[in-house]
């Protein structure tokens, strides 16, 4: 009867056992387990997935079923493993039980359970998701009134869970594993950016993307349609706004192909009126309108082109649908166009001459640098926000880790600086 005992004894130790690593596995591969991989799984008909998703929703019932689970039957195995080893050596049988459970515990119940799961989290989360599942009901009860506790407890040290707990957002986590994979060369610089910047046209304004008013095309209706028509020839658009009065009054747009059916249609210069027929009425759109929205609207306006206009209603540029895939993609440049440079010229070893109205966001794309764009716009915009004034020629700055120095200035436009990046940074 003692004999029989002892077995019994010795396979529950090792049901025990068994279930710890279960308990283990189970708590590093459902942690590390991609949701993304778990959920496209579900969509295609994997039913255990669907409850690895579940057990994620819930995992803190999920963790708390675990240790629990895990201390008891971990508290249960030393008893007996206890109970077995005096039987077998007497008094010193607490001493070898002590080591003994030691080493099994760290390397078979915890280390050896844990790798696997960490290198096999997907085939080991979908294997434990049914039985976790039913411990996560039946230990229901005992986990509420442990985290009842937990959370009474910690709140009389001023700790909230509900308050400190941090979440991070989808496109938090997108980027991060965007970084994380260029860091470890899984991902090119190019696809870095082109997916960093779908990230960020909710937060990219227009004003941040268009044509400034400085540099944009615009024909004066009032010209003679001899002088629109090589106004329109000369230019590089497919769309061109036209103005009455003032270069501000914007009061459509034209697009080029139909100016040109028109002319070949009647083999002679078409009349004033007939030009300004041409003319779509022009999209206004305000300056913080963000980029995502701009695009929605091309797409449902099914319009190319729009007019930036400020709070009073004053041109400040245009945006075009080209302008929005060039934040993405880069610059796009066909067979027509004039090879386009970002304005950023390579002297040195870290050191760079810059045009004033290059864009922020193309210096940290084209240098994989990190200035911040919040406050400003163009690197002349930069310089003279932190220096909260307009630099005269051979001023110099140091602010972000770069140092600054204004080379010409044409009244008082910042026309060109030579920038120099004083240390390297983890910016990447």
């Amino acid at each position: 009867m003692a004999e029989a005992n002892i077995i019994f004894e010795l396979i529950l130790v090792c049901l025990l056992f068994c279930c710890s690593m279960f308990f283990s596995s189970s708590e590093t591969g459902l942690t590390v387990v991609s949701r993304a991989r778990m959920y496209q799984m579900h969509l295609e008909g994997n039913r255990r997935a669907r409850k690895v998703m579940r057990l994620h929703e819930k995992r803190d019932a999920v963790i708390t079923t675990i240790l629990i689970g895990n201390n008891i039957v971990n508290i249960g195995a030393t008893a007996i493993s206890t109970s077995l080893a005096i039987a077998f050596f007497g008094d010193h049988g607490v001493a070898f039980a002590t080591a003994a459970l030691t080493v099994i515990v760290i390397i078979f119940c915890e280390i050896l359970p844990k790798t696997i799961a960490f290198y096999y989290a997907e085939q080991v989360s979908l294997f434990v998701s049914t039985p976790m599942m039913w411990l996560v009901k039946v230990f229901l009860p005992i986990t509420k009134s442990v985290q009842w506790f937990i959370a009474r407890f910690m709140r009389l040290f001023g700790i909230d869970f509900a308050l400190s707990s941090s979440i991070v957002s989808a496109s938090e986590l997108i980027r991060g594993t965007i970084e994380m994979h260029h860091k470890e060369g899984d991902m090119i610089k190019q696809e870095r950016d082109m997916l960093g910047s779908i990230l960020d046209l909710s937060s990219v304004e227009v004003c941040d993307v268009m044509t400034h008013r400085k540099k944009m095309e615009s024909v004066n209706i009032a010209l003679p349609p001899s002088e629109i028509i090589k106004a329109v020839l000369a230019s590089n658009h497919s769309r061109l706004p036209f103005w009455r009065d003032e270069p501000e009054n914007i009061i459509g747009v034209l697009h080029v192909r139909d100016l040109m059916r028109l002319v070949m249609a009647k083999n002679k210069h078409p009349s004033p009126e007939e030009i300004e027929a041409l003319l779509s009425a022009p999209l206004f759109v305000p300056e913080t309108t963000s980029i995502s929205q701009q695009l929605y609207d091309f797409r449902t306006k099914k319009r190319h082109f729009a007019v930036v206009v400020n709070e009073y209603g004053v041109c400040q540029g245009v945006i075009t649908l080209e302008d929005i895939l060039e934040e993405i993609v880069g610059d796009i440049n066909d067979e027509h166009d004039v090879a386009a440079s970002v304005g950023v010229k390579r002297i040195g070893e870290q050191f760079y001459k810059i045009d004033g109205t290059t864009t922020i966001r193309d210096v940290n794309r084209l240098l994989d640098w990190n200035l911040p764009d919040e406050k400003a716009t163009t690197i002349a915009g930069l310089v003279i926000h932190e220096s909260r004034s307009i630099p005269e020629v051979g001023a110099s700055f140091q602010f972000y880790g770069y140092q600054f120095t204004v080379d010409e200035k044409r009244s008082n436009q910042i026309v060109r600086l030579s920038v120099q990046r004083l240390h390297q940074q983890d910016d990447k």
